[in-house]
């Protein structure tokens, strides 16, 4: 796996849906108060951080 590269044990499609629902939440709930606006980027990075880490053991 190249750096940057999504772990191919991921289907794209369903992660490329999450990331559009947690996006989509996170700013509801910025907007609701819930979230600071610097705190939502950050949620996403750790969640795409994920993503680009090597499968499970």
């Amino acid at each position: 796996m190249l750096p940057g590269e999504v772990r191919r044990d991921l289907d794209p499609e369903l992660e490329a849906r999450t990331l559009l629902a947690l996006a989509d939440g996170l700013t509801v709930h910025v907007l609701a108060g819930h979230h600071t606006s610097a705190a939502a980027p950050a949620i996403l990075k750790h969640h795409i951080g994920h993503l680009l880490e090597g499968p499970p053991a």
